[in-house]
């Protein structure tokens, strides 16, 4: 069920769509284990072409964009040097971070 929304009546952490010049806001399923995470769009690239990679070698078999990240994410998470790693993205995304 959507609702129509004032402009000035918008609350961070909402969902809003725009259709036939209204706003609407989207509820939610508070039962949504899912959470919703920005990445780069560098980052989505290559997730993407890593999707298609994988439907070649999974034989049609095309795994969501959440489970190769979720798979990826895990994998480096539970790595020794996870906090070098994302230390050295920091650097190279932002200019110099101190250790």
């Amino acid at each position: 069920m959507t609702k129509t929304v004032e402009l000035q009546n918008l609350e961070e952490g909402h969902l809003y769509a725009y259709k036939r010049d209204e706003l609407y806001e989207i509820e939610t399923d508070p039962d949504d284990v899912m959470k919703k995470v920005k990445i780069t769009e560098d980052v989505f690239s290559e997730v993407i072409r890593l999707q298609r990679r994988m439907r070649k070698e999974m034989r049609g078999y095309k795994p969501d964009v959440h489970l190769i990240c979720s798979a990826l994410i895990e994998h480096v998470a539970r790595l020794e040097n996870a906090s070098e790693i994302v230390r050295q993205f920091c650097l190279q995304l932002f200019g110099n971070v101190e250790k």
